[in-house]
């Protein structure tokens, strides 16, 4: 017996993953001093998707942070996909590189290397999202209202980006 699509979980996927778009929108508009928050929520966007196409599948996704790993189920699952996703997955040592102090001789990332990266993750989520769209989005899923209304709360507490030093 095929397995069934799981449009609920693939959608709350997909909403979880734009929360995470629209950080790094808003991280990179603030210039490089949230790189770091912009490549991990870059990574986090990337991964949320490709559970978003292995739900679509039938399939549980694994709690797991390997893009490579989970590129193999979701281009298992979705054709199209694979040469896309396998564009994504080097990133997915941003995941823990962006959140702790230097790893030996790793740079992090520029932002033009995150730049690059949310382009290919928006066009991942337009598959998810395509692939998804047999049931309506739920309500401020795409929005960046509520991460917007967050980051100026924090933007206008915080004064080295008050006082604009974060370009």
């Amino acid at each position: 017996m095929p397995k069934q699509p799981n449009r609920h979980s693939a959608n709350s996927w997909i909403a979880k993953a734009d929360e995470d778009i629209d950080t790094v929108d808003l991280c990179l508009s603030a210039g490089g001093r949230l790189a770091n928050v912009a490549a991990f929520h870059t990574q986090q966007a990337a991964e949320k998707l490709l559970k978003a196409l292995i739900a679509m599948a039938g399939i549980e996704p694994p709690r797991v942070h390997d893009l490579a790993e989970l590129t193999d189920l979701a281009g298992k699952a979705k054709s199209g996909v694979r040469t896309l996703a396998e564009k994504i997955e080097t990133i997915t040592s941003w995941a823990v590189l962006t959140r702790y102090p230097s790893h030996g001789d790793t740079p992090p990332p520029t932002t033009g290397e995150i730049a690059d990266a949310l382009r290919l993750v928006k066009q991942l989520r337009a598959l998810a999202a395509k692939a998804a769209s047999g049931e309506r989005h739920y309500p401020g899923s795409g929005s960046a209202r509520g991460t917007t209304r967050f980051c100026a709360l924090w933007c206008a507490e915080t004064p080295a980006v008050a006082d604009g030093a974060a370009n």
